[in-house]
């Protein structure tokens, strides 16, 4: 009986034991390296924000999920993913 009851005890113990790590999911929440090389017409209405220092818009044409681009000064930009 005691032989019966440990073979038992251990299965139980294995199959908890695969359920638990298999229910584990990996956080796989990573940004993937994407290139970009994009050029915008700052004379188009729907980027008339950037004609001034310190404004942004949102661009949604490139990246993984789009662009926030600022002006910093009049001849540079800062993008961000």
């Amino acid at each position: 009986m005691k032989n019966y009851v440990k073979g038992h005890l251990c299965w139980v113990i294995i199959a908890g034991s695969m359920i638990l790590t298999s229910a584990c999911k990996k956080n796989n929440d990573q940004v993937p390296n994407v290139l970009v090389d994009e050029y915008i017409n700052l004379n188009l209405l729907e980027y008339i924000n950037l004609n001034a220092i310190n404004n942004w818009v949102y661009y949604n044409y490139a990246g993984n999920k789009g662009i926030i681009i600022i002006r910093i000064s009049l001849s540079e930009f800062n993008a961000y993913e």
